[in-house]
């Protein structure tokens, strides 16, 4: 069977089935679906604590994500001024994130600390980005998502 498979590939032959189907349609991402950069919204330095990646079509309740943690991530993680002079073990950490929309709120959920504790983002579309919060345990603080220029 393998032999035949690669006579096929070295044939330059193509599987007529194979590619996309004539009625496939593809779906529009939603407003929410892109790469973000996520800012303390006290922050006046600007500095990105994390990048998240959503992708999410219009309709869907849940999508997909990932995440990749910054320096200042730590400042954030342990309620203080963003300096991005920090230290913590979560520097450069990164992962898969859940997506759930509900209400007009997407909710990013990350667990980058070795006890599994959920962190999330809670944001809605605002005419800046995404505005919302960032939520770990009992801390709370206001964050806003800008998009990362491609």
């Amino acid at each position: 069977m393998l032999g035949s498979i690669v006579a096929l590939l070295l044939a330059g032959q193509v599987d007529p089935g194979a590619g996309p189907d004539r009625d496939a349609r593809l779906t529009p991402p939603s407003g929410f679906h892109g790469s973000w950069r996520v800012l303390a919204a006290d922050d006046a330095g600007r500095q990105a604590t994390m990048r998240i990646d959503v992708q999410h079509s219009p309709g869907e309740r849940e999508g997909t994500g990932s995440y990749a943690l910054y320096q200042p991530f730590c400042d954030l993680v342990a309620e203080r001024r963003i300096t991005g002079d920090a230290d913590c073990e979560l520097i450069g950490q990164g992962g898969e994130a859940g997506v759930a929309l509900r209400d007009g709120r997407l909710t990013i959920s990350f667990a980058p600390t070795a006890d599994g504790i959920e962190h999330r983002l809670v944001v809605r579309r605002s005419s800046a980005g995404l505005t919302g919060v960032y939520r770990v345990a009992d801390h709370r603080r206001a964050v806003w998502l800008e998009r990362v220029a491609e």
